[in-house]
């Protein structure tokens, strides 16, 4: 796994009141916010019909400079951030009324793309960084709350073949899905019952450097 600036893999984030072993009902997808652009400081689209106390989530996919990722910075305050290396690769925060959206800024101009998904579920309290890898590579999620969230991500800075999900048994939906330079790939699921979910990633068989982000909320 790739060295993470902030965070460990598996740390636990605890976001609102106090961690909890599960939840009473399903993860309700709200919808996402867009931008696509190559500005020093590129400004994230909140999602319109966001409420208070929802789970918001922004990911970015860029291009490469000198066949590398590196140097965006998430700058919003009230938001976590999960780093690795020079990429603040993508960060979560509760809604609040009248909150400032997220900000990445770069010091050169490339084509980045920042999404910020909105999901609901009264009484959550935690997300958690599971998976940050440069490499596409199978990762167990050890779900250990019931209702739980897992956000799988798969984002490469070039174009990409078809992006696929492995067999693991579960039901992941797919919230966004571009083939174009910088592709990025978001699914999501629910976990109605405690288990371990095996081999989450995503993957395509001609993207280059590509890298997953698997993120669990509860």
């Amino acid at each position: 796994m790739g060295a993470l600036s902030g965070v460990k893999a598996m740390m636990e984030l605890m976001m609102m009141r106090g961690g909890n072993r599960g939840l009473e009902t399903p993860w309700q997808y709200v919808g996402y916010g867009y931008e696509y652009s190559s500005a020093l400081a590129i400004t994230g689209a909140l999602p319109t019909n966001a409420q208070p106390g929802d789970l918001v989530v922004s990911v970015i996919s860029a291009r490469a400079y000198n066949g590398d990722v590196r140097d965006l910075d998430m700058t919003t305050p009230g938001w976590t951030v999960f780093k690795a290396g020079t990429v603040a690769w993508v960060a979560a925060t509760i809604y609040r009324a009248g909150m400032a959206p997220p900000v990445w800024e770069q010091p050169y101009s490339r084509y980045v793309r920042v999404l910020t998904f909105c999901y609901r579920n009264p009484g959550w309290s935690s997300i958690k960084l599971v998976s940050l890898l440069a490499v596409q590579s199978p990762v167990d999620v050890d779900v250990q709350a019931r209702n739980s969230l897992i956000l799988n991500i798969g984002n490469t800075p070039g174009t990409s073949g078809y992006w696929r999900l492995p067999n693991t048994g579960e039901s992941f939906s797919q919230r966004y899905n571009t083939r174009s330079s910088p592709s990025l790939y978001v699914t999501d699921a629910n976990i109605a019952t405690p288990r371990l979910v095996e081999n989450v990633y995503a993957y395509t068989s001609d993207g280059g450097a590509i890298r997953n982000i698997i993120l669990v909320a509860y």
